[in-house]
């Protein structure tokens, strides 16, 4: 039986999660309270902006949105430190039992978000191949478009198949304090935009797939930052007489895929293989201007999981490469013909 606990939950010290701690949870807590009692007036001024501007209630689900995700957050922070408790608070070495309770804690705080959400903006969720992460060992590559778009791995792998899934994920992710709390608990590596391949930031990457059995993988952002036109545009220009920028030239709806921390889960776990995640529909959720405007309202958002078995991922690292682009360019294609209503086959 796989020893969960053997893993490292977290390489930061101490002293700099509490000091964080000490700012991000009296800040929410305090933000909480002041939406929650002041929500009645809020909700009118909402009222009156949709009437005085008709576009679907947005003000009121803006609102809404708000104080669910708070909401979300102050009831979170409370079980983390009841599970805590539970387990012995600084008595005790974390057991598996333990890292159990934090994994449910951890997809329950992302399915109250994300459904929610769902239900807020009546949005259509269509979901395809998720059996394809029914088992690990995986490598999760999902693309990046929208801060929504982080809930997808534990929404539909761990909370539907129990998939524990550890995460690289930026580090400003950490301000929020639930996230920061259950994410230093597990395995999980924490990275600076645009440094994810500094070498000690891939060594962290790469200790995650130590250990993976058949009910755990490994998330990635592989793009390392939020899609948008103009970050492409800019990468495109910048890379135009790189080894890759033939292939980067073509992409339209993705960022090249970062190598560094990509190729060190692979080469780390060879046993592994890989689940990638394609989704459209999330995009008004990325800008604000269209997300204020109501873009988000009645989206149709459009998932789809596909499985590459580690017997097909070549062993050599500039073939490995190749097969990277190859995916990324697979994605970039499904994610446009989903923009054009065109069928989508995997």
């Amino acid at each position: 039986m796989n020893d969960r606990s053997a893993l490292p939950a977290s390489r930061e010290p101490l002293l700099p999660q509490l000091a964080r701690r000490a700012v991000s949870i009296p800040a929410f807590l305090v933000l909480w309270l002041l939406a929650l009692l002041l929500s009645p007036l809020l909700l009118v001024v909402a009222l009156v902006l949709d009437v005085a501007r008709p576009r679907r209630f947005v003000a009121v689900r803006c609102l809404a949105i708000v104080l669910l995700y708070f909401t979300a957050e102050v009831v979170a922070v409370l079980l983390c430190f009841g599970v805590w408790l539970l387990f012995g608070g600084w008595k005790r070495h974390p057991s598996d039992a333990y890292l159990d309770r934090n994994f449910r804690l951890q997809c329950r705080w992302a399915s109250a978000i994300f459904w929610g959400g769902v239900r807020i903006f009546s949005l259509r969720v269509e979901v395809e191949g998720a059996e394809a992460a029914a088992r690990g060992p995986v490598i999760v590559f999902v693309r990046h478009v929208s801060p929504v778009d982080n809930l997808i791995p534990a929404v539909f792998l761990s909370a539907h198949h129990a998939i524990r899934l550890r995460w690289v994920m930026n580090r400003w992710l950490l301000r929020d304090p639930s996230l920061d709390i259950v994410g230093h608990r597990l395995p999980n590596a924490f990275v600076r935009n645009g440094a994810e391949d500094n070498a000690r930031q891939v060594a962290e990457v790469a200790a995650l797939a130590a250990g993976m059995t058949e009910s755990d993988g490994v998330v990635i952002f592989p793009e390392g930052t939020l899609f948008d036109a103009g970050k492409l545009r800019r990468i495109v220009e910048r890379t135009k007489d790189g080894p890759y920028g033939e292939r980067t030239a073509t992409l339209r709806n993705v960022l090249p895929p970062r190598l560094g921390g990509a190729l060190a889960l692979l080469a780390a776990a060879p046993e592994a293989d890989v689940v990638i995640c394609a989704h459209f529909g999330l995009e008004p959720a990325s800008a604000y201007r269209s997300f204020l405007r109501g873009a988000l309202i009645g989206q149709r958002v459009r998932i789809a999981f596909w499985r590459v078995s580690n017997a097909d991922i070549p062993a050599a690292n500039g073939a490995r490469i190749d097969w990277l682009y190859d995916q990324w360019q697979k994605v970039d294609d499904w994610v446009e013909s989903a923009r054009n209503g065109s069928p989508v086959t995997i």
